[in-house]
């Protein structure tokens, strides 16, 4: 049911019922039980013609998330810090299924233009942000998604082959870091750290910057300040994770 939602984008903001379903494959009746589901809960809208746009509890539950999220809250203040150390573009992202979603990203003094800002999916194999959870996932998990995306792994050029494809990312973790050159975006350069809570990779915590502004920093400096503040954020995380449960008993 909530697959519908991920139709709605900004090529394809309305949708009729019916259109819906063929494009979902499912029955009307399935697709219009699905729709008033979504109604009811304020997750679609409907307007005139029968068709359907985004409602508006998307935006509440946008607002709460960035309230409450642990990641996100204890994230800002280091995430703030660093642009100030460095003078770069910081991001945060966070994986869902096959997703890699910016969470917050705080500014730098370039103004840089980034293709993939906060709530953009990036593109799930290529750049700094991405291959940096990448390279931690399970080991099962990295093949389920390898499995489920060869073609899209080898265009990136992260492998044709699975063994390929696992030995880029031990690469990137045995390094700790993951770097890109113009991967994303022309003549911006990504540094990504994962955000670990234990020996899970929550997301991760990325820098952007310019070759000219990277030549005016020291590299291995600009390196540890971020890997840094991922094991901040991830030691946060933590801490919270031990704490909620034992609060609530």
């Amino acid at each position: 049911m909530l697959s519908i939602l991920d139709l709605f984008d900004k090529a394809s903001p309305v949708w009729s019922a019916d259109a819906i379903c063929a494009r979902l494959g499912c029955s009307t009746s399935s697709g219009y039980r699905y729709i008033r589901e979504l109604c009811a809960a304020g997750l679609l809208t409907r307007i005139s013609g029968g068709t359907y746009v985004l409602g508006p509890r998307i935006v509440q539950l946008e607002l709460v998330m960035r309230e409450i999220d642990p990641v996100s809250r204890t994230g800002q203040p280091l995430i703030a810090e660093l642009v100030r150390q460095t003078g770069c573009d910081v991001l945060l992202a966070n994986m869902y299924g096959d997703h890699i979603v910016n969470v917050m990203h705080e500014r730098g003094v370039e103004h840089l233009p980034l293709s993939y800002d906060r709530g953009r999916p990036h593109p799930l194999f290529r750049g700094a942000m991405s291959k940096a959870i990448l390279a931690f996932l399970p080991r099962a998990r990295a093949l389920r998604l390898y499995n489920a995306h060869a073609a899209l792994a080898a265009e990136s050029g992260m492998g044709t082959t699975w063994r390929e494809f696992w030995q880029a990312l031990q690469q990137i973790r045995k390094k700790g870091y993951s770097e890109s050159h113009g991967e994303l975006d022309p003549g911006v350069i990504g540094i990504g750290a994962p955000v670990l809570n234990g020996d899970e990779v929550m997301g991760s915590v990325s820098i952007g910057c310019s070759h000219a502004r990277l030549a005016l920093l020291n590299h291995d400096t600009l390196t540890e300040l971020l890997l840094e503040t991922a094991r901040q954020i991830g030691r946060e995380v933590e801490r919270i994770s031990h704490a909620e449960p034992a609060a609530r008993a």
